[in-house]
């Protein structure tokens, strides 16, 4: 499965932004969800898991809210988590603005 994520070119914390995923290959038309969670390596910044919802030509779209990091940083992992059979989680690194 081929797996896109389209972000905003600018994301700061405490605003809330659009969040797009496309599905391609022989099974993104049989997956049952797909959620996208946002963690930072080593730093616990709570729970960052927002669920999308299924547009056509498999696209899901959905709108996620980051928190301020007390230490500054910017540096976010993105999973994109499918539930279908089998299960898929594809893994992307961002930074964000200040």
């Amino acid at each position: 499965m081929v797996v896109a994520l389209a972000l905003p070119d600018t994301i700061k914390p405490l605003s809330p932004f659009p969040v797009q995923v496309h599905l391609a290959g022989k099974r993104a038309a049989s997956v049952e969800k797909v959620a996208v969670s946002f963690t930072m390596q080593g730093m616990n910044m709570g729970f960052n898991r927002f669920e999308l919802h299924r547009r056509e030509n498999e696209t899901w779209l959905g709108e996620a809210l980051l928190p301020i990091c007390s230490m500054g940083r910017r540096d976010w992992r993105v999973t994109v988590e499918i539930a279908g059979n089998p299960p898929y989680a594809g893994e992307f690194h961002l930074l964000t603005g200040s």
